[in-house]
């Protein structure tokens, strides 16, 4: 109403104003009363009209709307950086006690729920937070490269023992039944694993399809590459990782290329690939001259040396072979 309440007092004062109201004007008074009284009477039902269709806590509230907008994003600013913080340290934490499995499946959690919903705006620090994390992790991940103290070299299975591999990892053959569609889905729905690594991959590249940064795809491809060489898919397992290493030299991140190339060489060290192995190991040596880590450095100096003996008993047992085929050849025509 802002100043229109000193012309709607009057009128409510006016109806009983003996000034107005003259008792000598017996004719008059009545008549004026009734005006009056009846003019009041409207005023004061628009008065209720623009009240209802605008109330007082409506009209405040739009005043201080702006600074409710700004307070409430400060708070919502403000817990986001409070819940970087104690990630990072709860991150930190897991790195330290060697949880790798635990700090993995945290990470995945936070960022593929929480974070990657979060613009710019609310997370002022979001590609600085996110390097952070990644980066946190790939140290933690290459933590479990180290040459042990007492390590035998001369055992066949020596690079699988050092890379942390089974020996014979053999899989079920899902039976081919005609007519069923589970034969055409990967396995039936009695594989727990099988759909478990299904969903996961599923996941995974959906949260490619909407990265940004190019070290968030390089830590996705790693998952995916990692998680192929658990089932076995050697081939998907290479190709994702090469698609890791081209990300993480994007992103100049030499951790993430060293690890991606260690997925390449379990890979193929798994399907005792003796020469593509050194061939993975070469390009780690290369990078590892980005990286000051003389225990990375030792581990593949021992990794180097252990294809190199298998390498070298495969050439034995090959040459033993021929000559003990040569020698059977000639036994056999010395007969005829």
């Amino acid at each position: 109403m802002n100043n229109s309440w000193y012309d709607i007092l009057f009128m409510k004062l006016l109806r009983k104003n003996p000034s107005l109201l003259l008792e000598q004007c017996k004719r008059s008074k009545e008549i004026m009363e009734d005006i009056s009284t009846k003019q009041y009477e409207i005023v004061r039902q628009f008065m209720k009209m623009l009240q209802s269709r605008s109330p007082l806590y409506l009209v405040k509230y739009l005043k201080s709307l702006g600074k409710n907008n700004a307070a409430y994003f400060f708070r919502i600013q403000s817990q986001t950086h409070r819940n970087m913080l104690s990630d990072l340290r709860q991150i930190r934490k897991m790195r330290k006690e060697k949880k790798i499995k635990k700090l993995s499946d945290y990470v995945e959690k936070i960022m593929s729920q929480y974070y990657v919903k979060k613009t710019n705006r609310v997370m002022c620090w979001k590609f600085e937070f996110i390097n952070e994390v990644y980066n946190i992790l790939a140290l933690a991940l290459s933590d479990q490269y180290y040459a042990p103290n007492k390590f035998n070299v001369d055992e066949p299975s020596a690079l699988l023992d050092l890379l942390k591999l089974p020996i014979d990892k053999t899989k079920d053959i899902t039976p081919f039944v005609f007519g069923d569609r589970s034969t055409y889905q990967e396995g039936t729905d009695q594989d727990i694993e099988g759909r478990k690594f299904r969903k996961l991959l599923t996941h995974f590249e959906l949260r490619i399809r909407f990265a940004k940064f190019h070290i968030e795809k390089c830590y996705l491809y790693h998952q995916v590459a990692s998680k192929h060489l658990s089932q076995g898919h050697y081939d998907e397992c290479c190709f994702y990782a090469r698609l890791s290493i081209k990300e993480s030299r994007e992103c100049n991140n030499a951790l993430w290329n060293f690890l991606s190339i260690m997925l390449i060489v379990k890979a193929n060290a798994v399907q005792y690939k003796v020469e593509r192995t050194k061939e993975a190991l070469d390009m780690a040596v290369d990078i590892l001259e980005h990286i000051n880590s003389p225990e990375l450095n030792k581990f593949i100096d021992l990794c180097l040396h252990c294809n190199e003996e298998e390498y070298l008993l495969r050439l034995l047992a090959i040459s033993s072979r021929i000559s003990k085929t040569s020698k059977a050849s000639s036994a056999y025509k010395n007969d005829e």
